[in-house]
């Protein structure tokens, strides 16, 4: 039936916070998904694409904790070509989640330190080329918006014995 684990990996039991594989089978796949529509995306995919390649969903375990995962499959047809079932793998990358909210949290501390600084700010490349600089640094550039800086060197901005110096 639509739906029923077929068969599983002897791991998936404990992906999804299960003693064995036949309590897990009590549980339909659908049911799985933290949002109903990511199943509908997935079908969706399925039918298009005719698999899935890193499908990201949120998944819950028995516990009801969330799991990021990337899931990856491939439909199996009877005879007639209709889908009887899917095969592939889910992938947990809720560690991986984490990592990248904390980046970003650490990024946006950055990012208010430099614009709110009354200091001239700024980070180059080993090529000498600025990737960032701050709001205070751009009225020493005459420039209006901190992303017009970005690639450029202090060639650009200063006569040739500072940027020489500078780059020195």
């Amino acid at each position: 039936k639509e739906g029923e684990w077929l068969d599983m990996s002897d791991s998936a039991p404990e992906f999804f916070g299960y003693k064995n594989k036949e309590e897990l089978k009590k549980v339909r796949i659908p049911d799985y998904y933290k949002n109903p529509a990511d199943r509908e995306e997935y079908a969706r995919q399925i039918e298009n694409q005719g698999f899935t390649k890193d499908f990201a969903v949120n998944m819950l375990r028995k516990d009801g904790t969330v799991i990021n995962t990337l899931i990856t499959s491939v439909p199996i047809k009877n005879k007639k070509g209709k889908v009887i079932a899917f095969q592939g793998s889910i992938r947990d990358i809720t560690a991986q989640k984490e990592t990248e909210k904390a980046l970003n949290r650490e990024r946006d501390l950055l990012t208010a330190l430099i614009d709110n600084s009354p200091d001239n700010i700024y980070f180059k490349d080993k090529k000498s080329r600025f990737i960032r600089i701050s709001k205070n640094h751009i009225e020493k550039f005459g420039i209006k918006d901190p992303k017009e800086a970005i690639g450029k060197t202090d060639f650009d901005f200063f006569s040739e014995e500072h940027a020489n110096e500078a780059y020195e």
